[in-house]
């Protein structure tokens, strides 16, 4: 499946979501994961600018349930763009399962309040599955109200199940509104890994923000916290953070039977520490 234009970017995303005048037109009766199959962008094509195809005012609708490979070959989809409560799993995609997602930058706003325990990234919400993440960008500004217990990521919210993170760079300025019992896990690049994964090569240069009380969030450059002892390799971070308590250049885990394994990371500045 090929994409050439917005349009065709806009006609995959509402078949993955069973929008119905989509799946009219192709004679499917259910939402479309792509599951075995590969979506390609076009050799040469540079830009999905999402304003052109989305009413002015009007929020993203994440692709939810994609199950396939999307190669985006360097194709940036600009213009994201939300200010309203955010109730699902939120980014260009929302929820990805068993998938391969690759060079894609992304890049907009996402802003509003959001309900607790929502994982919310700039490329993808939330990873399900054994999933390959790489060569892909974001430069989405965040702005979200006070909950508690979420998974923001630049890239990434939340990544579960041996997943992969491969080249992966964010430039992503993350603000939040706290409180001393927000708790939630925000990370440069990804915000929370479920199960054990690898994050190799990633980078990030931005601020992470928390605006309100000094709170015990758990906040890294690169990856904010994980359950399970993951590995963080050759990775770079350049963060200034505002509002933490303890953040970590490259990662704060919260749990310390499982620390994780970093290993020829480089960070700048002085806030935060490596690990």
């Amino acid at each position: 499946y090929e994409l050439t234009t917005v349009n065709d970017f806009i006609g995959f995303a509402n078949l993955v979501n069973g929008e119905s005048n989509a799946l009219a037109l192709t004679g499917e009766s259910q939402a479309i994961s792509f599951e075995g199959k590969t979506v390609r962008v076009k050799e040469g094509v540079k830009e999905f600018d999402l304003s052109t195809v989305i009413p002015l005012g009007d929020s993203w609708i994440p692709i939810q349930g994609f199950k396939g490979t999307f190669l985006g070959n360097g194709i940036l989809v600009s213009h994201l763009y939300n200010d309203k409560l955010i109730e699902k799993s939120y980014g260009l995609f929302g929820e990805v399962t068993g998938s391969i997602i690759d060079g894609v930058s992304v890049s907009g706003t996402i802003s509003g309040n959001t309900v607790h325990n929502l994982s919310i990234g700039g490329l993808v919400g939330q990873s399900f599955g054994q999933t390959i993440i790489s060569n892909c960008s974001s430069s989405v500004t965040f702005n979200l109200g006070q909950r508690y217990g979420r998974k923001i990521g630049g890239v990434i919210g939340s990544l579960d199940n041996s997943s992969y993170v491969v080249g992966c760079t964010s430039s992503a300025n993350i603000t939040v509104q706290t409180s001393s019992g927000n708790q939630d896990t925000i990370g440069g690049v990804i915000g929370f890994v479920y199960s054990f994964s690898y994050i190799v090569s990633c980078a990030y240069e931005g601020i992470i923000k928390g605006v309100g009380v000094m709170t015990n969030s758990f906040v890294g450059g690169i990856l904010g916290s994980m359950s399970t002892s993951s590995t963080i390799q050759a990775c770079y971070s350049d963060v200034m953070f505002s509002a933490y308590n303890n953040p970590g250049s490259i990662l704060v885990s919260n749990y310390n039977d499982y620390p994780g394994i970093i290993s020829g990371c480089y960070y700048e500045g002085t806030s935060g520490y490596c690990g």
